[in-house]
């Protein structure tokens, strides 16, 4: 991209204490084979060495906005996406890895589909050291992505290419949703675009203890929810709270999570722990089984589920899988 020139692509990604993986992360951005693009890092006030590891980086592609106070991903996408100058936006996480043929590949499908408003890509779903322990399975047509968006997130987010102008023009990201932001969007989207998903595998989607999607699972489940009931209202309305300015009633409902009494909301955690635990017992590093599962008993210990989990073939599955070491293929949750 020539200095000044308005990008194609705009490359979004916030860090938030990522130093573990982030060089790693910016590094396959910048090996892409299509390069006209610039990469809006938001770095959310980290206090690890982040800031310092991207200062090494020299490339005239990135800018870097500092935050001076913590504010959390969603607002973090909302700073990028308003700042993006391209086309197209392109989500990165900061532990992940982005393989060199995403962008031209993503670009390549937009550009000869202009009534798609989001790309994705299938992915390897990555361990902390980077091991490659399954295959995604995510639906890539149109309608089967209509159909599959009312029971999970469709798309792997931090591998999505969207529309900048349809994006915004839909509301972006909103604020409220501080978890699940992604699968709010997409459920807005798709009410009056086509979306796909690549057959390829371009995108390494990092599953580990401290990644977000692990360390917030109740969350993340407890605003998709929010997002799914907000989808119907529109269906059915059409509006929701938010975009009727109720913002009010919005932050009631979420509110409401924290006063269904102690018992009911440790509950709702383990049943939590144990949906996360259906999805990743197939694939997910050992170690990771045992503590969503040990997070699962320790909320709800008369939780039948957690039990019946130890004499279940999926975990036989997944020890022999430990034993032999061998890549598990993802599956359609």
């Amino acid at each position: 991209m020539k200095t000044g020139a308005i990008p194609k692509v705009s490359v979004v990604m916030g860090v938030y204490n990522g130093g573990r993986f982030l060089r790693e992360a910016v590094e396959s951005i910048l090996g892409q084979t299509f390069e006209d693009f610039e990469f809006l890092i938001i770095n959310d006030a980290s206090t690890d060495d982040s800031a310092e590891i991207m200062e090494h980086f020299s490339d005239p592609r990135i800018r870097i906005y500092e935050n001076s106070r913590n504010e959390g991903l969603t607002r973090c996408l909302i700073k990028g996406c308003n700042e993006a100058r391209g086309k197209y936006i392109a989500r990165m996480d900061a532990d992940d890895i982005s393989y060199p043929m995403r962008f031209e590949k993503q670009v390549a499908f937009l550009e000869g589909h202009q009534e798609y408003a989001v790309i994705g890509t299938q992915c390897h779903f990555l361990d902390d050291i980077g091991k490659v322990r399954a295959i995604s399975a995510y639906f890539c047509t149109d309608e089967e992505l209509k159909q599959d968006v009312w029971r999970r997130a469709p798309f792997a987010h931090g591998a999505t290419m969207f529309v900048r102008e349809h994006i915004m023009e839909f509301g972006g990201y909103r604020e409220l949703f501080r978890y699940a932001q992604d699968y709010d969007l997409w459920l807005r989207v798709m009410e009056r675009c086509k979306v796909a998903n690549l057959p390829d595998v371009l995108y390494g989607l990092r599953y580990h203890r401290k990644s977000i999607t692990l360390q917030n699972f109740y969350l993340q489940a407890q605003f998709g929810d929010l997002a799914r009931e907000f989808a119907q209202m529109r269906a059915k309305t059409g509006s929701d709270p938010i975009t009727r300015g109720d913002i009010e009633l919005a932050q009631a409902k979420i509110e409401s999570w924290h006063t269904n009494g102690l018992l009911r909301s440790m509950g709702i955690r383990s049943e939590r722990a144990m949906q996360l635990l259906d999805f990743m017992v197939a694939w997910g590093k050992l170690s990771d089984i045992f503590a969503i599962w040990l997070a699962a008993l320790c909320n709800n210990p008369l939780n039948g589920k957690v039990w019946r989990f130890l004499l279940s073939d999926s975990l036989r599955l997944c020890l022999k899988g430990a034993v032999t070491g061998g890549l598990r293929p993802g599956e359609r949750e």
